[in-house]
């Protein structure tokens, strides 16, 4: 898999965006995985305005999956990495609309993007936020040989997510 990988146009693989990094599949052209860090002491609050989504210029446009995916169906784009997990802290506005690259999409049907993904994302930073605690959270698709072809893109059909914090006892819990 590691051929697999997309490498950026200066060089290396690993798209570094405001308190979170994602990783590129070349040959399906959506992410591997992303990681966001959440800081539920320094969450901010920015409203979300009109989605603008944009494809992100360090990266080979034949990497990344754009608009027409998504036009006149019922495939959402999922963000990887919320929205609203790396709005944190002096660089929250930044954060915020970094989120919005397509290399942060994936295509997840609109009733498990609004309702199930979302109600674990919710439960994630609630928490991180109550508790003030600081989380990682590593996201991405899962990727079948047999999964849909779609638009001339194969639409993965699971995907996985694992958070990891630091509890109050200095112990980690995944």
């Amino acid at each position: 898999l590691k051929e697999d990988i997309a490498h950026l146009v200066s060089g290396g693989y690993v798209l570094d965006y405001t308190h979170f990094s994602i990783v590129m599949r070349k040959s399906r052209r959506l992410a591997f995985y992303a990681a966001v860090n959440i800081d539920g002491k320094q969450q901010k609050n920015i409203r979300r305005e009109k989605d603008s989504w944009f494809f992100d210029a360090r990266l080979n446009r034949d990497y990344q999956v754009g608009p027409d995916l998504y036009q006149n169906n019922d495939i959402d784009r999922g963000h990887l990495v919320r929205r609203r997990d790396p709005v944190w802290g002096n660089r929250a506005k930044e954060a915020n609309e970094d989120t919005f690259h397509f290399t942060n999409c994936a295509p997840q049907h609109k009733d498990l993007n609004q309702r199930t993904w979302l109600e674990l994302e919710d439960y994630i930073l609630n928490n991180a936020i109550v508790h003030q605690l600081k989380v990682t959270v590593f996201t991405g698709p899962i990727f079948k040989g047999n999964d849909k072809w779609y638009r001339g893109i194969q639409l993965p059909e699971e995907f996985w997510k694992i958070v990891v914090m630091v509890k109050q006892n200095n112990s980690l819990s995944a």
